[in-house]
């Protein structure tokens, strides 16, 4: 009869080639050979998100390997079809939301408190203050996106946040980045103080 397995045992995992190990067989504990691991992981992580981006976006090695290509206004700016001054407006849109999302106290913020923000201050008033300033600019960019988007007759805000901050395009045709192109170009005036 044969012998029944160990229910407890677990499967090894496979062993990972190249890597420090001592006489035993074990993994190397030696501070050298866990810094060599954490350098092998980086560049193994990168090179799965490159070919990643090579393979759904169509980029050339070149562009992959860009800090842009980690997001749609990235890779747009990338293929040129925004400018820098809509690419920098979409960056300010993104760091007044994360503002705007440390002073509400809303889950969705997980960074540190943005600088000047009074985090470190013992005034409790000034923090409060800062607070304020950081929603009503945030209600600004929304209500002359709204504005913009009532003009229009299409949803430019709507477009223009999904792009920012959840990295996709409500529609893929051209009409789609051309929302965000407008949208963007009225953040850019904004900033610029022409409106």
């Amino acid at each position: 009869m044969a012998k029944p397995q160990n229910k407890r045992r677990r499967r090894a995992s496979k062993r990972v080639q190249g890597v420090p190990r001592r006489a035993s067989g074990r993994l190397s504990t030696s501070k050298a050979a866990i810094a060599a691991r954490r350098r092998m992981d980086q560049a193994d992580i990168l090179s799965v998100a490159i070919t990643a981006r090579k393979r759904h976006y169509g980029l050339s090695s070149k562009d992959a390997n860009s800090v842009f290509a980690g997001s749609l206004i990235g890779r747009l700016k990338l293929n040129e079809m925004l400018s820098t001054a809509e690419f920098d407006s979409a960056c300010w849109l993104l760091e007044c939301y994360n503002r705007n999302a440390w002073a509400l106290g809303s889950p969705a913020y997980i960074h540190q408190a943005p600088e000047g923000s009074g985090a470190g201050l013992s005034s409790e008033e000034a923090r409060i203050a800062l607070e304020h300033k950081v929603m009503r600019r945030w209600d600004k960019i929304t209500e002359l996106l709204n504005k913009f988007s009532l003009n229009v007759g299409r949803n430019i805000r709507a477009a223009v946040l999904a792009a920012v901050l959840e990295d996709r395009l409500l529609e893929t045709s051209e009409r789609g980045v051309r929302d965000v192109r407008q949208g963007l170009q009225c953040l850019t005036r904004l900033r610029n103080g022409q409106m």
